[in-house]
């Protein structure tokens, strides 16, 4: 899923052990936001996901 970011091997490792909400602003940004695009039998798609921090349980 993550082309882009994390793009090192040293950052996906960290990614995959958890991040904290500063952790994902150092990521994505202040407003993080993911933008997908796909080929289908209909075409090319496009969207956008807003990313919300959830503290695990």
């Amino acid at each position: 899923m993550f082309q882009d970011i994390p793009n090192t091997e040293q950052h996906q490792k960290e990614f995959k052990k958890g991040v904290n909400e500063k952790e994902v602003k150092d990521f994505f940004g202040d407003f993080p936001v993911f933008h997908l695009t796909w080929n289908d039998e209909l075409g090319e798609h496009s969207e956008t996901l807003t990313l919300k921090f959830v503290e695990p349980k």
